[in-house]
């Protein structure tokens, strides 16, 4: 009879563990592009943190991806690995980092380090989150 118990027990442990695995928030997809100048961003890093009260308690559930030759990206949750990001407001940045004799970014301030730029998460999604942004200030 305890043998039973304990295998009942063993058969129904993979199954809470997979359960877990999808605990946490539900991202949504989230794609777009980002030009500097008219012209694609390629290999840039694009990054959402969220900025509503809600979603601001324990580590940031931020969202990243790099742009393609075209700028265009798909966002991906970092901390649950998984794709999209979570629906609300966000603060954007967006860098592309030279690495020679000295490291520089090659997108202007007010897009990354001093970003004012923000993107609104719509609870279905959205493939439209693109950036034109400008070389000059």
């Amino acid at each position: 009879m305890q043998f039973h118990r304990h295998l009942g027990w063993l058969l129904l442990f993979p199954l809470f563990v997979l359960g877990c695995g999808k605990s946490g928030p539900k991202p949504v997809p989230v794609s777009g592009q980002v030009t500097l100048d008219k012209k694609p961003l390629a290999n840039a890093t694009i990054t959402f943190t969220p900025t509503d009260a809600g979603t601001t308690s324990g580590p940031p559930l931020e969202s990243s991806a790099r742009t393609d030759d075209q700028g265009r990206y798909s966002l991906k949750l970092i901390k649950y690995n998984r794709d999209g990001a979570i629906p609300g407001t966000h603060k954007v940045r967006i860098s592309l980092i030279e690495r020679g004799a000295t490291m520089e970014n090659k997108v202007p301030p007010q897009y990354n380090r001093d970003s004012k730029l923000d993107f609104t998460v719509p609870p279905e999604g959205s493939t439209t989150a693109n950036f034109d942004l400008s070389s000059t200030p």
